[in-house]
């Protein structure tokens, strides 16, 4: 925290006290281990095919990794998408 004291304050003189929240939590880690890797990487593209349907197998970076492809989820960043579990 020392590091950042500073900065802090110098953005609180200037937006306001509120504009700040220093929050006092614990950091949780979380894993998601790939268990398949696929054979043949092929990429799943909400533009050409808005339906995508597949298993989850891992999450490597920002690709979602499913038994039927590969998703960039940064490309498709400001999409709005919705997740079923069947």
């Amino acid at each position: 925290m020392p590091l950042v004291a500073n900065k802090i304050e110098e953005i609180r003189a200037k937006y306001g006290e509120d504009t700040v929240v220093v929050l006092d939590e614990s950091i949780t880690p979380l894993s998601y281990p790939v268990n398949t890797y696929p054979t043949k990487i092929t990429s799943h593209n909400f533009d050409k095919q808005p339906l995508v349907t597949g298993l989850l197998q891992g999450i490597k970076g920002q690709y979602l990794i499913l038994d039927t492809g590969v998703i960039n989820i940064r490309k498709f960043t400001s999409y709005e998408v919705e997740v079923s579990a069947e």
